[in-house]
C-alpha cells in the first residue's frame, strides 16, 4: 500500500511540475514579447517625434525651392519617419491650428498650407507592425499595430526684447529636461558673465547668424544696422547629428575672439544709455547646450532663449558705467547681465514666426 502511494505521489509531481513549466514558458514569453512591444512603440514615437519637429520646422520657415511648402512638410516628414524604419505608407501627418485641433491631413484634403484657420504646426501619426512569437499561440499568426502620435507647433517667442550675437552655455541638472523650472543653472536676479570667458578655443560667445562665413560685424548686430537672421530652438536634439542642415537651424556660428573695438563699445554705450533706454537695457540671448568647431568655425546648439538686463562692460579699464569692474584680478574683459527670465520652447504665441520683428522662431513638440 505504500509503495503505491508512493506511486501516486511521483505521478501527481510529473503533471505540477509540467503544469508549472507551461506557466513558466507562457510568463517567459509574455516577457520577451511585452520587452520588444515596449521598444518597438519607443521606436515608433521617436520617429514620430522627430518627423512632427522635422515638419513643423519646414512649416515655420516657408521655404521656396520649386516645390510648395505642402510637399516639401510632407517629403521631410517621410524623411524622418523613414530614419526611424517607418515606411511612407505607415506615416500620416495633419496641419494642426493654434489650439492643436486638426484642420487637414497633408496630401489630401489640404490644397495648400490652411490659412483660415491658420496652420501653425503638424500632427504626425506612425504605424510599425511588431510579429509576436509567444503571443501567436494565443492571437495567431498575425502582427500587432503600433501607432504613436506626435504634435509639433511653431511661432514667436513671447520675449519682449532684442535678440543679441551673445551665446550663453547651459548645463542643465542631472536627470533634468531642459524646460525643467525646478532645477536650473541661472536663478532669478543672479549676475552672469555674458562675455569673457572662452567657450570654445579662440571663441568668446559672440555670433555672427549666418552660415559660418565669417561675414557679419559683432557691432552691426548689436546697432541693429544688420538684423540678426531667425534662430530656432531645438530642446529635442533632433538636429544635433545634422549640423550643417541649411540655416535657419539650431545651430548658430560663432564669431572669433573678443570683439571689443570702438564699434562694439558704442553700440553697448547706446543700449547703457537710460535716454534710449529708460527701462534698462533687455536683452534676449541663445543658450545652448553643446558646440562643434573652434573659433569662427564654431557653432552652437540653441535650445533655449534667456533674457537679461544689461549690468555693464569692463574692457581692459574702458568700461561703462565707470563704477563696472570685471571680477577678478588683472586685465579683463567682460559683459555682464541679470538674468531676467528664460524663454522656453513652448512659451511661444502659435502662428507665424517674427511677427513681431525679433527674428526668433520658437518650435516644440505639443503632444
Amino acid at each position: 500500500m505504500n509503495v503505491t502511494n508512493v506511486e501516486r505521489q511521483a505521478g501527481q509531481s510529473l503533471v505540477l511540475i509540467a503544469l508549472m513549466m507551461m506557466g513558466f514558458l507562457a510568463f517567459l514569453g509574455l516577457v520577451i514579447d511585452g520587452g520588444a512591444t515596449l521598444v518597438t512603440r519607443r521606436r515608433g514615437q521617436d520617429a514620430a517625434d522627430s518627423a512632427a519637429f522635422a515638419g513643423a520646422r519646414v512649416l515655420a520657415m516657408r521655404p521656396t525651392n520649386g516645390i510648395t511648402v505642402e510637399q516639401q512638410i510632407s517629403n521631410t516628414i517621410a524623411t524622418f519617419a523613414y530614419a526611424n524604419r517607418v515606411s511612407s505608407s505607415d506615416v500620416t501627418a495633419s496641419f494642426i491650428d493654434q489650439s492643436g485641433n486638426n484642420i487637414c491631413r497633408l496630401n489630401n484634403n489640404c490644397n495648400g498650407v490652411p490659412t483660415s484657420p491658420l496652420a501653425t504646426g503638424v500632427r504626425v501619426t506612425t504605424t510599425l507592425r511588431f510579429q509576436p512569437y509567444f503571443i501567436n499561440i494565443i492571437i495567431g499568426n498575425s502582427q500587432i499595430p503600433i501607432q504613436s502620435i506626435a504634435a509639433a507647433q511653431s511661432g514667436t517667442p513671447t520675449a519682449s526684447s532684442d535678440l543679441m550675437p551673445v551665446v550663453v552655455p547651459w548645463s542643465p541638472c542631472p536627470g533634468q529636461p531642459y524646460t525643467s523650472t525646478t532645477c536650473t543653472q541661472f536663478t532669478y536676479g543672479s549676475v552672469v558673465t555674458l562675455q569673457g570667458g572662452q567657450t570654445t578655443s579662440g571663441g568668446f560667445q559672440w555670433l555672427t547668424f549666418n552660415d559660418c562665413s565669417g561675414n557679419g560685424d559683432v557691432a552691426d548686430y548689436l546697432s541693429g544696422r544688420l538684423p540678426p537672421k531667425p534662430v530656432v530652438t531645438d530642446p529635442t536634439d533632433q538636429y544635433i547629428s545634422t549640423p550643417d542642415m541649411p540655416a535657419p537651424s539650431p545651430w548658430v556660428c560663432g564669431n572669433t575672439g573678443f570683439a571689443s573695438s570702438n564699434a562694439v563699445r558704442s553700440a553697448l554705450d547706446d543700449w547703457l544709455n537710460p535716454a534710449l533706454h529708460p527701462g534698462g537695457a533687455i536683452w534676449t540671448v541663445p543658450v545652448f547646450n553643446s558646440f562643434i568647431g573652434t573659433g569662427g568655425y564654431a557653432k552652437y546648439h540653441i535650445v533655449l532663449f534667456a533674457e537679461f538686463q544689461l549690468l555693464g562692460y569692463d574692457f581692459n579699464g574702458q568700461r561703462n558705467p565707470h563704477t563696472f569692474h570685471c571680477p577678478g584680478s588683472g586685465n579683463n574683459k567682460c559683459i555682464q547681465g541679470m538674468f531676467l527670465r528664460m524663454v522656453k520652447p513652448l512659451q511661444m504665441v502659435p502662428g507665424l514666426c517674427n511677427n513681431n520683428g525679433l527674428d526668433m522662431c520658437s518650435i516644440g513638440l505639443s503632444q
